[in-house]
């Protein structure tokens, strides 16, 4: 956040909020902190984001919608601490980007906004930490519950334009053009505290004449209230967050107070970079879409193409009948007079220990099946094109919002799974964990799910509905037990080690030989497990597999 705008927001948010209660403190998605606090007259609000680029605190504006509730321990810590009590002061103690939240009750919410280094830490009244959002390597020691809290220190080499002359910011500045930097770079460089915004101002006022007094008197009216931020409007449509109004005829604007012209100007700025990386990611959905589509034809098409043409069935039918008198048997192939070419003879292949009669009926009925295939197959691989050019049309369209570009995929049946559609699905789906009925998951070191049957009419259902062929099927070997599946949507030769390791694991906890030290688990794809003719619900035989010894034990559960 621009330190300029911060001290002005600052001062806003402690005319504000001084005095009031704080009756809430909540997380917005990863980032935002929205503390609400109780006044006199109305409820008031604060809203913090610590995304690491860019982290601000500001006076929220109204917006059509919130990023998704979160709850934490951190969270949870502080509304413990801090909750009913009586906020005495917002204050900026020093020019570093850093505010303090300071509560009758002598606990303070520090709230560091360098970027790269945001942090929220709440202290005792004896400034030592009780819990941190973050601990940062180059602060860690600092961010340790216990230890006492030290401001971030001032970068060397920097000038701070609160306190300095204005000879001593002239030279500052002096140094730096001297070396090659232009004026601009040289103030942002060599003069803490002032962002781009303030440093294209200052280069522009003061046009490199007494830049050290423009320094000076700028800053010393942003401390005494004399200017507030606005928002430069360029005619591409893009924003700019000025610390104070430029001397040009700009097009700004503003909003009530300086804390709420940053709100507008970070909280747009913040949702704009959510919408992007909304678009990215559905467009991510669309392309791995429109990859599985490809590949989905073209299994099709191979399909298509193994059935083969019912006409030549018939046809070999047909002249196996008229020529049974002049079959002629060469090994294992017959063949027999073409009744469309009398003067060529028609190869017909043969099942061995078929007659002619039952090879005239499988031929028959090779015709027929491959007559019905063919219309299937056409009929599924019209729809894969159908949904293929709908996305295709879709991708074509650069300019598509979020939410249009979301309504496309999910018009063309594309399984987006943003977000729900009501309140409620949106509370549940933060609460419930992802199951399937009847089955067991857990989740491996790897980060991948486990799937495992809780009986013998559920050992069938994961191994022969829910695994895929290429899948990963485990099982103890030579008792009973569950049957564990691993997904293995890459195709792999075999499991990660951990996820082979977790998998085998879980398969000889869930056994009755859970007892023992150590269990040999079969492992193997589920193309080579098979239902035995007639068998007991979750029998099996497996024609080849791998064998593992573990000892049991299970990952944490989904």
């Amino acid at each position: 956040m621009d330190n300029l705008v911060l001290i002005r927001t600052v001062a806003v948010l402690h005319a504000s909020l001084t005095r009031t209660v704080l009756a809430d403190i909540r997380q917005e998605g990863p980032f935002w902190f929205r503390a609400r606090f109780e006044g006199p007259d109305r409820p008031r609000s604060l809203l913090i984001s610590m995304q690491p680029e860019m982290p601000w605190i500001v006076q929220p504006i109204r917006l059509a919608a919130s990023p998704p509730r979160v709850r934490t321990p951190f969270l949870d810590g502080l509304r413990k601490r801090l909750m009913g009590i009586v906020l005495a002061a917002v204050e900026k103690p020093t020019f570093d980007r850093w505010v303090r939240l300071r509560f009758e009750s002598g606990a303070c919410l520090l709230i560091e906004l360098s970027p790269h280094g945001a942090n929220l830490i709440l202290v005792d009244e004896d400034d030592r930490v009780v819990q941190a959002l973050r601990s940062p390597r180059r602060r860690a020691a600092s961010c340790e519950p216990g230890a006492v809290w030290q401001p971030p220190s001032l970068p060397s080499g920097l000038v701070d334009p609160s306190s300095a002359d204005p000879a001593t910011l002239d030279l500052a500045v002096q140094q730096g053009t001297s070396t090659g930097d232009v004026l601009f770079e040289s103030i942002r460089r060599r003069v803490f505290g002032i962002g781009s915004e303030g440093a294209s101002l200052v280069a522009a006022e003061s046009r490199g004449v007494d830049v050290g007094r423009c320094i000076r008197r700028n800053v010393q009216a942003v401390e005494d209230g004399q200017v507030d931020p606005v928002i430069r409007i360029d005619d591409d449509g893009s924003t700019h967050l000025l610390p104070w109004p430029p001397r040009d005829d700009a097009d700004v604007t503003t909003e009530r107070n300086a804390a709420s012209t940053a709100g507008r100007y970070y909280m747009e700025r913040e949702w704009d970079q959510m919408e992007q990386r909304r678009r990215e990611g559905l467009m991510v959905i669309l392309d791995r879409e429109l990859d599985r589509l490809r590949k989905a034809m073209d299994r099709v098409q191979s399909d298509l193409d193994r059935l083969g043409d019912p006409g030549v069935h018939r046809r070999q039918a047909e002249a196996l009948a008229a020529g049974l008198t002049q079959l002629l048997r060469e090994g294992d192939r017959w063949t027999v007079p073409d009744p469309q070419d009398p003067a060529s003879r028609l190869v017909i292949p043969h099942r061995g220990g078929a007659g002619p009669a039952e090879t005239i009926d499988e031929l028959y009925g090779r015709g027929r099946r491959a007559e019905r295939g063919r219309q299937e197959v056409q009929e599924r691989l019209r729809r894969l094109q159908a949904t293929r050019d709908s996305l295709l049309q879709i991708q074509g369209h650069d300019s598509l919002d979020p939410d249009r570009l979301e309504a496309g995929l999910r018009a063309a049946g594309v399984p987006v799974g943003l977000r729900t559609d009501t309140r409620a699905e949106r509370l549940s789906a933060q609460i419930r964990r992802p199951r399937i009925e009847g089955v067991r998951m857990l989740t491996s070191r790897a980060g991948e799910t486990i799937l495992i049957g809780r009986n013998a009419k559920e050992n069938q259902h994961v191994t022969f509905r829910l695994a895929g062929p290429e899948d990963f099927w485990f099982h103890a070997l030579g008792v009973t037990g569950a049957h564990v599946i691993v997904r293995n949507e890459q195709r792999r030769k075999r499991p990660r080690e951990e996820t082979l390791e977790d998998a085998a694991a879980a398969a000889a906890y869930f056994s009755d030989a859970r007892n023992q030290a150590w269990v040999d688990v079969q492992w193997t794809r589920r193309k080579w497990v098979r239902k035995p003719r007639g068998g007991a619900p979750g029998a099996v035989l497996v024609k080849r597999s791998e064998t593992i010894r573990v000892r049991p034990g299970i990952e944490r559960q989904v």
